[in-house]
């Protein structure tokens, strides 16, 4: 979904028209493209972590039954996703004016 909404903005500020900076007429897509790196990376770490056991059981995210994160590079990932989730509300915001 995420990168469905980058596309989109893509799109939207392709066709931008007029007499504009490249930052006026890309600014949403560049939102949107920091927003999928930080929306995908927690999720993904995920996937490799538990179910592919990439350095399992020394790269868990949760340790001593927490419901959240409560390692180091969990906590950042996971922190990391809803500073995604900002940047995308910016991109769409900016893409659809």
């Amino acid at each position: 979904m995420v990168t469905n909404i980058a596309q989109f903005a893509w799109w939207r500020c392709k066709a931008r028209e007029g007499d504009l900076t490249h930052w006026q007429r890309w600014d949403a897509f560049y939102y949107m493209a920091i927003s999928v790196v930080l929306n995908l990376a927690f999720p993904l770490a995920v996937v490799l972590i538990y179910i592919g056991e990439v350095g399992y059981p020394g790269s868990k995210m949760w340790k001593g039954g927490s419901w959240a994160p409560n390692t180091v590079h969990g906590a950042l990932l996971y922190a990391g996703k809803w500073f995604g989730v900002a940047f995308m509300t910016v991109g769409v915001v900016k893409a659809t004016q």
